[in-house]
């Protein structure tokens, strides 16, 4: 699934999944979510907003981690574009958007 960058304040980052994701992706009865991210699991706990229209997961390891792998150094006001892969029950890895390239025939 396709998820982006969202910024909460001047210094925080967080995941915007989407109202259609949720619906798709989580069980309602998760309360938290674990995510991969390279070599480090987190576990980020998921609020009652996340199922009531606010379908964002926040917690500053994730907000560090993107500031430093997506956003690379700019605002957090800036936005990037992440896929969270299956990886497990109730479980995800977090890898950049890749390009998709036309084939040439």
């Amino acid at each position: 699934m396709l998820v982006r960058t969202t910024a909460k304040g001047h210094a925080s980052a967080a995941l915007h999944v989407g109202a259609r994701n949720v619906q798709k992706y989580f069980g309602e009865h998760n309360s938290v979510v674990a995510l991969e991210l390279d070599h480090l699991c987190i576990d980020c706990v998921l609020p009652p907003e996340f199922w009531q229209g606010d379908p964002e997961i926040h917690d500053s390891r994730l907000s560090e981690w993107l500031r430093f792998k997506v956003l690379k150094g700019t605002s957090v006001q800036a936005s990037g574009s992440l896929q969270m892969i299956p990886a497990g029950e109730n479980c995800f890895r977090l890898v950049p958007r890749k390009s998709v390239r036309p084939s040439v025939h």
